[in-house]
């Protein structure tokens, strides 16, 4: 059952990303499964200092080859009147206090080797104000390996408290370097200070 929930997105514009097509045979993508919606972490963990910064849309060099953020959505969640009072039995509730984060990644393999990948140890969403976010399971198999020169697509989900006007971060720590990549994916909104939203959207799970 999915879940019509009040989506906000980034005014974004794309630049072509330079990602390499698939040619290692019998690459398949995993599919998407049920999220656990869990809490958020409550130690502070502040963005990494001097990190180089990448817009959405732009690759981001690695060790291997490239990360990319090809999009976002910032899920706001629902008050109990707003769902009527229904609260039971709703998958992927996304609690009022809270923002869910959606981040369509696409990581590419440039080398002729298999890379190996853990999305929980070296992808985090953090925030401006010192918050690390809570991954959320169901996005892609959490631990795999990309064969030589191909790519995959996914999409990462966190649980974020809400916040006034806090900037978000998706950072990743590349196993072949010392250096950090960060990518901002957004600012939290506060209930009292959010923006109206656009509409109503039935948020469904995909790959590519």
């Amino acid at each position: 059952m999915s879940l019509a929930v009040r989506r906000r997105t980034g005014a974004l514009h794309h630049q072509p990303l330079l990602a390499l097509s698939a040619v290692a045979g019998g690459v398949s993508l995993a599919t998407l499964g049920a999220v656990l919606s869990v809490g958020m972490l409550a130690t502070r963990n502040s963005s990494t200092p001097g990190a180089p910064a990448y817009a959405v849309g732009r690759d981001a060099p690695t060790s291997f080859g490239s990360i990319a953020v090809q999009d976002f959505a910032l899920v706001d969640g629902l008050s109990a009147a707003e769902l009527g009072g229904m609260t039971h039995g709703i998958q992927r509730l996304v609690p009022q206090d809270q923002v869910e984060v959606q981040v369509s990644l696409l990581l590419t393999n440039a080398t002729a080797r298999s890379v190996d990948y853990a999305f929980a140890r070296q992808f985090r969403l953090v925030s401006a104000a010192g918050f690390e976010a809570t991954l959320l399971a169901g996005s892609a198999d959490p631990d795999g390996s990309l064969p030589g020169h191909s790519s995959l697509a996914t999409v990462l989900r966190f649980m974020a408290p809400r916040a006034v006007d806090d900037d978000l971060f998706l950072e990743f720590r590349d196993p072949g370097q010392a250096r950090v990549v960060r990518i901002p994916v957004g600012t939290s909104v506060s209930p009292n200070n959010r923006a109206p939203p656009g509409g109503l959207e039935t948020i469904q799970d995909h790959t590519h």
